[in-house]
């Protein structure tokens, strides 16, 4: 179970019609559309943090607050690749040319999340006793930075 909530993903700023308005877009249950891209989150903190340490996480503290900022900064990476997408899709659609300094903007600000994601795992690598934490990030790509 995600210690992020839809509502954490909410509060950053994602609006229903930034991805085409799905219907369970906000909903917090199986299926949802924010409700599943941040279980995935969750599923890829754990794998890199143990569960065991994953579990052990309790809601009042630091290693708590540290996964629970490392799951909504991936979920929120993976939602501007979203929208980089949905984006380029309706270009495309709608016979317009694209923008590349939009779409560059939004594939900035996803890397940026999750290099911010990383620096959380790596805190996370410090607290932990029998710490089994390894991150790193390597970005490329033809885009220059916006």
């Amino acid at each position: 179970m995600a210690k992020a909530t839809v509502d954490n993903l909410v509060a950053l700023g994602f609006q229903t019609e930034q991805f085409g308005a799905p219907d369970d877009f906000d909903t917090n249950s199986e299926g949802g559309y924010l409700f599943d891209v941040l279980t995935d989150s969750a599923l890829e903190v754990e794998d890199k943090v143990g569960t065991e340490n994953y579990e052990a996480a309790s809601s009042s503290s630091v290693e708590f607050e540290y996964i629970k900022k490392a799951e909504l900064y991936f979920s929120a990476a993976e939602l501007y690749r979203r929208r980089e997408i949905f984006d380029d899709a309706n270009v495309r659609v709608g016979s317009q040319d694209s923008d590349p300094k939009i779409q560059s903007r939004y594939l900035k600000r996803a890397d940026d999340y999750e290099v911010l994601a990383n620096s959380y795992l790596a805190k996370l690598g410090t607290l932990f006793s029998t710490s089994s934490v390894s991150v790193g990030n390597v970005q490329t790509g033809h885009f220059a930075g916006v």
